[in-house]
Parts: structure tokens; C-alpha cells; sequence
């Protein structure tokens, strides 16, 4: 593999969206303008990431689960590695293995097993 061209990072978006599983929408009942509309939570700065981990800590402290609280930067971090792995992947796929993705998601429509890793 060929060096990661990390001076394009920079344009790598501040706002940080990942997935919620519905039934932990519903459980903490997060507000639905802070989803697109595939259901991706947008984290769009750290008030906001605030804001969610305060949330999610309030339903917990009523469950008595005080011993499975999260911060905001716990949040930040998720957003900041789900976007990191993007990024590689689109590299790879770019620069690597052009067309990987593609071939990847017909064999998987086929039903043909690939091996993990």
C-alpha cells in the first residue's frame, strides 16, 4: 500500500453521523431532527454531543446504571473513528483495489460466501 494522503484530511466533514439502532432511539428518546433520513444520528459539534450524552446518562441513572455513564468525548470519539474508517475504505477502494466495493456487494447479492479475514 502507497502512503495515506494525509493532507486531505482537512476536508473531512466536523459533523459526525453514525448509526442508532431504533429501539435505543425510542429507549432514550432522542429527538428525530437529529437524524437523516437514513437514520444516521448527525453530531454536529460538541454541544450537541453534550447535549445527547446527557440524555442517555439520564436514563441510565433511572435505570440504576450509574456505572455506565458516557461523556461527550466518548461520542465525539465514535463520530471521529466511523468517519476515519470511511475514509480509509474509500482510499483503499481508490487507490488499492479499484472496483473492490462494487464486486464485494454483486457477490454478496449472489449469495456467494466470502471468507473472513
Amino acid at each position: 500500500m502507497g502512503p495515506l494522503p494525509l493532507n486531505k484530511l482537512h476536508s473531512v466533514k466536523a459533523a459526525y453521523e453514525f448509526h442508532v439502532a431504533k429501539n435505543l432511539r425510542l429507549k432514550y428518546q432522542l429527538d428525530k431532527s437529529l437524524f437523516s433520513l437514513n437514520g444516521d444520528l448527525i453530531v454536529a459539534n460538541f454541544r450537541l454531543a453534550r447535549e445527547l450524552s446527557n440524555k442517555i446518562n439520564e436514563k441510565r441513572k433511572s435505570e440504576g446504571r450509574n456505572d455506565q455513564l458516557i461523556s461527550a468525548g466518548l461520542i465525539n470519539a465514535v463520530g471521529l473513528m466511523h468517519e476515519i474508517f470511511h475514509f480509509l475504505v474509500r482510499w483503499y477502494e481508490e487507490k488499492e483495489n479499484p472496483g473492490v466495493l462494487k464486486i464485494s456487494s454483486k457477490l454478496s447479492l449472489v449469495g456467494i460466501v466470502i471468507p473472513r479475514l
